[in-house]
């Protein structure tokens, strides 16, 4: 029993901890628009996990606060400019029934140039 860990903090000491992350809800997709409405959703959470921005939604019904000109990637300029861009209309069938089908624009190949280093890179399908 002499070897046992114990521990320093007293049952009333208040461990300061820091806020949690306020992440976005999912809302459940029942119809066109509801599904959209999820993708926006899983969208920005994926955008605040990655660091890419930061949670401006807030609590509804409060405005969020202030930030800086530049700050939290608002303003950041794309690295990547599209120089070409070859798309092609395609018709997808439901192989069960034909009747049934979607007409689809495909992009068969994309050329990028980088803003930085000014190289460019070309993707074809």
């Amino acid at each position: 029993m002499a070897n046992a860990p114990q521990c320093f903090i007293s049952v009333n000491e208040t461990i300061n901890q820091p806020p949690g992350v306020l992440l976005p809800s999912i809302p459940q997709a029942t119809d066109l628009a509801s599904a959209l409405s999820a993708i926006q959703a899983m969208t920005d959470m994926l955008n605040l996990l990655t660091g890419q921005i930061v949670n401006t939604r807030g609590q509804p019904g409060r405005q969020g606060q202030a930030g800086q000109p530049g700050k939290n990637n608002q303003n950041k300029v794309g690295r990547f400019t599209e120089i070409k861009r070859v798309t092609e209309n395609v018709t997808v069938t439901n192989p069960q029934d034909s009747s049934q089908f979607v007409e689809v624009e495909r992009i068969n190949a994309l050329t990028m140039r980088d803003n930085i280093t000014g190289e460019t890179w070309t993707w074809s399908l």
